[in-house]
């Protein structure tokens, strides 16, 4: 009931939230789905698979920007790393068996993931210089199921800032943060700092290729989760974006590789 609950009202808060979004707000919002699977043995023998698929809806006025992403998430693995971070989390927790039978057996996991809440506001545009500084708060709502291991239960925060540069065809980027962790019962979890840079080309009006490069600190005092990825993205018509991305960990934290894809359509 307890766990039933948390999903009631994380869902209730995705709905209002929908509602508020009226036709005469349609020309600013913003609505994308995507899928992404990744593989890693973090530190293990064995692998560790996750689909993850989430649905976005996002709210754009003047400087403030709102996001709700809703994931469905499968995992398929050992009990003993059961537990998968989000894209909130960036990075992986893990969670420690003594089971040696639980250690060798496979299963697989899926379910509602955890609802990821976001409110930007843009506080510097230079327009000669072409800069930008945005401050964005994320809140995870709690809704993954722990008894199926998709979730820790808690409720994270997290606070950062990201730099925007446009030189010439370049964009420029660089992310800095913060993330509170809940704790689950007889766990003990660290807040940690993150951050991440990432350049772009514009290949055309259409058409963008780009990578970045990403650090985490881990939340139980593991090796830091490190992630290269590399994107395209295409204009498909005035309303309609199709992404496509690799990516590749460089730590036992972070996946051994993955790939995803998303469309988005604005209002």
């Amino acid at each position: 009931m307890h766990h039933a609950s948390k999903e009631q009202a994380g869902l209730l808060l995705v709905i209002l939230f929908v509602c508020n979004c009226s036709a005469a707000l349609a020309n600013r919002l913003n609505l994308s789905v995507g899928t992404e699977f990744t593989s890693g043995k973090y530190g293990r023998t064995t692998s560790t698979d996750i689909w993850y698929v989430p649905f976005t809806a996002r709210y754009n006025r003047d400087r403030v920007s709102l996001r709700v992403t809703i994931p469905y998430i499968s995992v398929t693995g050992t009990r003993s790393v059961f537990v998968p971070s989000t894209r909130f989390d960036g990075g992986f927790l893990g969670a420690a068996s003594h089971d040696t039978k639980e250690l060798v057996r496979r299963r697989t996991q899926s379910g509602l993931g955890d609802i990821i809440t976001a409110f930007t506001y843009n506080l510097i545009y230079h327009k000669p210089s072409r800069t930008a500084f945005n401050v964005t708060g994320r809140i995870k709502i709690p809704t993954a199921s722990t008894s199926r291991r998709l979730g820790t239960g808690q409720v994270d925060y997290a606070v950062q800032g990201d730099l925007f540069k446009r030189l010439s065809k370049f964009n420029l980027r660089a992310t800095f943060g913060y993330r509170i962790r809940g704790e689950p019962p007889g766990a003990s979890f660290r807040n940690v700092f993150y951050g991440g840079v990432g350049v772009g080309y514009r290949l055309s009006t259409e058409s963008t290729v780009g990578t970045s490069f990403s650090i985490n600190q881990s939340a139980v005092g593991l090796q830091d989760s490190r992630l290269l990825s590399a994107y395209f993205s295409h204009r498909i018509s005035k309303n309609i974006r199709f992404n496509i991305y690799g990516l590749k960990g460089f730590s036992d934290r972070s996946p051994d590789w993955g790939s995803g894809a998303n469309l988005q359509y604005s209002y």
